[in-house]
């Protein structure tokens, strides 16, 4: 698996207080973390950031399905691509 970017991608709503230790967490086994805001209205966006996570943020709270059609497959395939090669 080396030379894969592996990415967790982490849908978040309102968890200012908790998201930079799931991040921290997550990091123990992901290096790459990308935290989808999804219509917080706290500090989600900044505290994942100051966490080390690359943050995608949207306006408006999104449907579930609706963020990993936007964000998880488009890595996917970006993976296979380069996998293929």
């Amino acid at each position: 698996m080396s030379g894969h970017n592996i990415f967790a991608v982490i849908p978040a709503l309102n968890e200012a207080s908790t998201i930079a230790a799931v991040i921290h967490d997550v990091r123990t086994y992901i290096q790459q973390v990308v935290v989808v805001n999804d219509g917080s209205k706290d500090e989600t966006s900044l505290e994942a950031s100051k966490a080390g996570a690359h943050v995608i943020h949207h306006q408006y709270n999104l449907d579930r399905h609706i963020l990993f059609q936007y964000h998880l497959f488009p890595l996917q395939r970006d993976w296979f691509s380069h996998s293929s090669q």
